[in-house]
């Protein structure tokens, strides 16, 4: 007998997991444990009799659910460590997970840590693929730095690695 999960509620595409198990008393169970993150999935058994003919039992549709203690995973992937640009453009990958909030939160602190005074806090809506992007307001020429967070639907926040940058300020001195 060999159980097959499914993501999702129904029976389609590739299993995330085959399990092979012994038939016990004319009854199959499933003798070891099935790890799976908080969602929805599909089981379905199937057993193939010696003429090559497979059998399905009726799936069967349950949720994983419980004390979800994971952080979503948010990366910033720029801006660059040094540029002109007073509105540089900070972006990165949010997390995707069932949970996981739509929105990422980037705050930008006055120095070379998230210890400095907080300077901005600007929203930013994750995209296909998770990518997110959003500009800056206006800074003066200093050095910052940014760091993304992201929460999720049961009160976890995951960070990114924070990205110090300096603003340069537009070069106004004439050559000699």
């Amino acid at each position: 007998m060999t159980i097959r999960v499914y993501a999702g509620a129904t029976v389609s595409g590739l299993p995330l997991q085959s399990i092979s198990t012994p038939r016990l008393t004319g009854n199959w169970y499933l003798t070891e444990p099935v790890a799976l993150p908080l969602g929805t999935y599909t089981f379905r058994g199937e057993q193939t009799d010696t003429a090559g003919n497979t059998g399905y039992s009726p799936p069967v549709t349950y949720s994983v659910t419980g004390v979800d203690n994971v952080a979503p995973v948010v990366s910033l992937v720029s801006p660059p460590a040094s540029s002109a640009d007073t509105t540089p453009t900070l972006a990165g990958i949010a997390g995707q997970l069932l949970g996981d909030s739509s929105s990422v939160t980037l705050r930008l602190y006055a120095g070379n840590n998230t210890s400095g005074t907080l300077v901005q806090t600007i929203s930013a809506t994750r995209g296909t693929g998770g990518a997110y992007a959003i500009d800056a307001a206006a800074l003066t020429p200093s050095t910052y730095t940014a760091r993304a967070e992201q929460a999720d639907s049961a009160g976890n926040t995951g960070y990114s690695t924070p990205a110090t940058f300096t603003i340069t300020g537009l070069d106004t001195v004439a050559p000699t």
